[in-house]
């Protein structure tokens, strides 16, 4: 089967575009990839705009064209559609409802999309699948494909067994070189929902609790939603605090971001809404730990802060760097029983499309 994704150019932040080196790009192109290893043909494409979707389902001919995020207009995926009536076409969304509310053509064209039935919606997220299946019913055309990453480790990382000498490895607290540092990550595009501030608030906290020098890390280049007064207070907030360093880095490529994330000691994701959230994953391919929310659905509960408050963020911390190997497999752990089942949900849902 050859499957089509295709996104939309996005405006440049520095010297890289937001679609072609962003989140949504790679997140893409690891589907892509890890596809290909399942045994589909693939390929991602990015357009202009909607007008240059039919020279490249014409150019590749796939037997599914998977338009990655709203930037399609209901009307014009019709119209390619007529012209292409063998090819299955998808619209896969990657917000949940709280995200969407932001955007304001969502709800009018997943209507329009659902309604018609010319067109499959696809969600990477179950929960926000069955709200749509609820809300226009179980016979529509609403699909769940989720992400699917790298497999990350090895089989001791996958292994459940546990011996005496592996537990006293994994609750071993790491010996760091830089005793009184701490570099905290705190990555992607800055937005209210994404919980940034709260996160800094923590990260301050514990490293005056424990007397260490902080030096926190932020993409500033992209500010969405209403993020500039996120991004404005937190630079208040490290004024107040001199001894701690704020740093602002652009949008980066991927393989400069990948090696940048590998030397946190701990990397923030406790956003308040998330369908997959790739920086989480990226850390965890970096044998990093994580602090997440609840809204990260694969991670361990480890892993996730009970409430998304300052104080509860300043705990995890603290055992995060405390037992840093323990987090580090259970992220492992749980992204890759992730990566089996969502592999398994790409194929059955093709079979019943």
């Amino acid at each position: 089967m050859k499957i089509l994704f295709l996104l939309k150019k996005g405006v440049e932040y520095g010297d890289y575009s937001n679609s072609k080196k962003g989140g949504l790009y790679n997140s893409a192109t690891i589907l892509s990839e890890e596809l290909y290893n399942l045994g589909y043909e693939t390929k991602v494409v990015q357009c202009v705009d909607g007008n240059g979707v039919d020279k490249e389902v014409y150019n590749y001919r796939p037997d599914a064209c998977v338009i990655e995020a709203l930037w399609v207009t209901p009307a014009k995926i019709r119209e390619v559609a007529k012209l292409h009536s063998n090819v299955e076409f998808i619209v896969r969304i990657h917000s949940e409802l709280s995200f969407l509310q932001n955007e304001g053509i969502a709800m009018g064209w997943i209507g329009e999309y659902i309604e018609d039935g010319e067109t499959g919606v696809a969600f990477n997220s179950e929960e926000t699948t069955h709200e749509f299946r609820n809300l226009y019913g179980k016979d529509k055309r609403i699909g769940y494909l989720p992400n699917i990453y790298h497999s990350v480790g090895t089989n001791e990382y996958n292994n459940r067994k546990f011996t005496r000498e592996r537990l006293a490895y994994f609750f071993s607290s790491p010996k760091k070189p830089h005793l009184k540092r701490v570099n905290v990550g705190c990555f992607g595009a800055i937005r209210p929902l994404k919980n940034q501030l709260i996160e800094a608030v923590a990260a301050i906290t514990y490293a005056n609790k424990h007397n260490k020098e902080l030096t926190f890390f932020m993409n500033t280049t992209r500010q969405e939603q209403g993020g500039e007064t996120v991004y404005k207070n937190i630079i208040s907030l490290f004024k107040q605090f001199p001894q701690h360093k704020l740093v602002e880095l652009p949008w980066m490529n991927r393989t400069d971001f990948l090696q940048l994330l590998g030397s946190m000691d701990v990397n923030l994701q406790c956003s308040f809404s998330e369908s997959f959230n790739i920086i989480a994953a990226d850390s965890t391919l970096q044998h990093v730990p994580i602090v997440v929310s609840d809204a990260i659905k694969w991670a361990p509960v480890i892993n996730k802060i009970p409430e998304n408050t300052a104080e509860d963020i300043v705990k995890k911390i603290e055992q995060a760097m405390s037992f840093k190997y323990f987090f580090e497999w259970s992220q492992i752990f749980s992204l890759n029983k992730y990566n089996e089942k969502a592999a398994r949900v790409w194929l059955s849902t093709f079979c019943e499309w």
